[in-house]
């Protein structure tokens, strides 16, 4: 994989190239803070957390200027800072951003969204990691209720809730 992520890198330099030479300014913006926040997520993959966090804060700051605040765009940025945060188990980092995306999602969708279900997991997920059960345990259940209100009960997201909570019950032994 190391391989296809390189050769992801040097596709996103180029078209950041293309986007600064040809297409007018606010489009050029608009494409480079997507092409940065992809090269970000790359950088995150590989586990080089510095570009990582360089490339999505680079993201973040362009779409800060050309956005309007409460754009999905911007929430995205602010949950892939929090999953570099997660990975670097620097949890209240990672849960400061999550409360950003999770902010401007509630805004952008009221506070029933798959989306919102998705922001309730990573909360959950760093809860986890910090062997805070209780709270872990909460937000999943919370993730859970909105998935089986808004999907039937055979959507792959209400499975992917149970399995959250089973590994809380599994590790907590109940």
């Amino acid at each position: 994989y190391k391989g296809a992520y390189n050769k992801s890198l040097q596709y996103f330099k180029k078209a950041l190239y293309f986007n600064n030479t040809i297409i007018g300014e606010k489009t050029k913006r608009y494409t480079s803070a997507r092409n940065y926040n992809n090269m970000g997520v790359i950088y995150k993959l590989k586990e080089d957390y510095k570009h990582a966090i360089f490339y999505l804060n680079k993201a973040l700051n362009i779409r800060l200027q050309i956005l309007n605040q409460y754009h999905i765009d911007i929430s995205d940025s602010y949950n892939d800072l929090g999953e570099v945060y997660a990975a670097q188990r620097n949890f209240s980092k990672a849960l400061e951003y999550f409360q950003k995306g999770l902010d401007i999602r509630m805004v952008i969708f009221g506070d029933k969204h798959p989306d919102i279900a998705d922001s309730y997991d990573n909360f959950g997920d760093i809860y986890f990691d910090k062997k805070d059960f209780t709270d872990a345990l909460n937000f999943y259940q919370k993730a859970l209720t909105m998935r089986l209100a808004i999907f039937n009960t055979h959507h792959p997201k209400v499975a992917q809730s149970y399995n959250n909570l089973v590994k809380v019950f599994v590790t907590t032994n109940d």
